[in-house]
C-alpha cells in the first residue's frame, strides 16, 4: 500500500474512527525511527509521523469505505 506525505495540520477524513496515538518504531522513508502511530478502527488504515517526516494512507484522504 502506498503512503501520501502530508503537512502539519492535515487530518484524516472525518468518516474513519481513528485510535489514540501510540509510540512505536515508524519506517516512513527507508530507516525506521521512533514515531508514533494511528490507525482507523473501521479499515485498518494507518497514519504515522516521525521526526524524518509524516505519512498516511491515501485511504484516509477520503470517506472511509467500512463507515
Amino acid at each position: 500500500m502506498e503512503n501520501f506525505y502530508y503537512k502539519k495540520g492535515w487530518e484524516p477524513h472525518p468518516s474513519h474512527q481513528m485510535c489514540d496515538w501510540y509510540d512505536t518504531i515508524v519506517t516512513i522513508i527507508e530507516t525506521s525511527r521512533f514515531g508514533r502511530l494511528r490507525k482507523c478502527e473501521k479499515c485498518d488504515a494507518e497514519q504515522a509521523e516521525t521526526v524524518a517526516g509524516r505519512a498516511a494512507h491515501p485511504e484516509l484522504s477520503k470517506k472511509c469505505e467500512a463507515a
